[in-house]
């Protein structure tokens, strides 16, 4: 949880979570405190990956379940299995589906 508080006319944010560094930064508006720090927690909460919707737009399911393969199954013991329930997945119509699109609504 972010600590806002008044320090000199201006508002200091500070983050602090277990297992990551701290976090501040200072704003002459409270309504820019709190969204930068609105910001900077769901980052934390992603694991530090921001969710960019333009770049979403530009890549398919199936580009990525084809990156998954090449990359994570080629060194996993069920590679033969999983090669196979993927390139199913592929042959399915929503793997054409970009990832801004894809949600579990749109899956049946």
């Amino acid at each position: 949880m972010a600590s806002i508080r008044k320090l000199n006319n201006k508002w200091q944010v500070q983050i602090r979570r277990k297992g990551h560094q701290s976090f501040t930064k200072s704003f002459s508006y409270k309504k820019d405190a709190h969204i930068w720090a609105r910001t900077k927690e769901r980052e934390l909460d992603n694991g530090g990956v921001t969710v960019d919707r333009i770049n979403l737009k530009a890549i398919s399911l199936a580009d990525l379940l084809i990156k998954y393969q090449d990359t994570v199954i080629t060194k996993k013991r069920s590679r033969r299995v999983e090669t196979y329930l993927i390139n199913a997945f592929i042959k399915h119509k929503f793997a054409s589906l970009n990832l801004s699109a894809v949600s579990p609504r749109s899956l049946f």
